[in-house]
């Protein structure tokens, strides 16, 4: 069974005591977390990942951005600061950095066209595999066969976690349907009524979604591209993280 982990829900009611972070909501009654420049959000990761996290899984992100800087979309920090696990994306790279600085650059171009593009990276026992628009871009020899990431660490979104950063949003809705913003100063105290309609449409679309050979990714094919968005889906064992962001 995979369990997945609403990063929303956890990062909402830091927004109200953050500087340049806003909650909204789309005509869709998508519910989107506005997270400007410089800006930083955290969770414990203790509270995210209750039995650990495993040694095998699946990030997958759906992105567009104009932006041409070397940006971070998310990272894993330990209680001495060192970087865990992150994702980076430039205009010509995507950068997973592991622990111990385990690096891998994937060159790439195109990424910050402002256009739509999904992403994914399989981590498995012996492989390390990137995928890009449903298509496998390169597939590597894995040397080290454990992250040993400790749930003692933080994730954060945004801000500060080295290089330049820029902003961008995270939506939460499974139908890739996050146009049309509309703010909303109540977004907390609604979140668990929304939250209800996204896991219902959520079924719908894995069950209608095409698969493909990385586990966990979904290809969302969408009628007008130019109104999906992102999605990130961490699949961690049995562990499955849904996230919409746009860069």
């Amino acid at each position: 069974m995979i369990y997945e982990v609403s990063i929303l829900q956890e990062l909402s009611p830091q927004v109200l005591n953050s500087s340049n972070t806003s909650m909204t909501v789309d005509d869709s009654r998508c519910p989107v977390l506005q997270v400007g420049q410089y800006s930083t959000l955290s969770v414990p990761l203790q509270d995210l990942l209750i039995d650990g996290f495993a040694e095998e899984f699946s990030l997958l992100v759906q992105l567009r951005s104009p932006q041409q800087d070397e940006r971070s979309v998310f990272t894993m920090l330990s209680p001495d600061s060192r970087v865990m696990l992150q994702l980076r994306i430039s205009a010509y790279a995507i950068i997973f950095i592991g622990t111990q600085q385990r690096h891998y650059e994937f060159p790439v171009s195109g990424l910050s066209d402002g256009k739509w593009h999904h992403v994914a990276l399989s981590v498995s026992a012996k492989r390390l595999a990137l995928y890009v628009d449903c298509s496998l871009l390169e597939s590597v020899d894995w040397v080290y066969r454990s992250m040993g990431i400790s749930t003692e660490g933080l994730l954060m979104i945004g801000g500060i976690i080295e290089a330049f950063e820029t902003p961008f949003e995270l939506c939460d809705s499974s139908d890739g349907m996050c146009d049309a913003v509309e703010s909303r100063h109540d977004m907390v105290g609604r979140l668990a009524e929304i939250q209800s309609e996204i896991n219902l449409n959520r079924s719908s679309w894995i069950k209608q979604a095409q698969k493909h050979d990385v586990h966990g990714y979904h290809c969302i094919n969408s009628p007008d591209k130019t109104k999906e968005i992102q999605t990130l889906k961490t699949l961690m064992g049995q562990q499955s993280w849904l996230w919409k962001m746009m860069l």
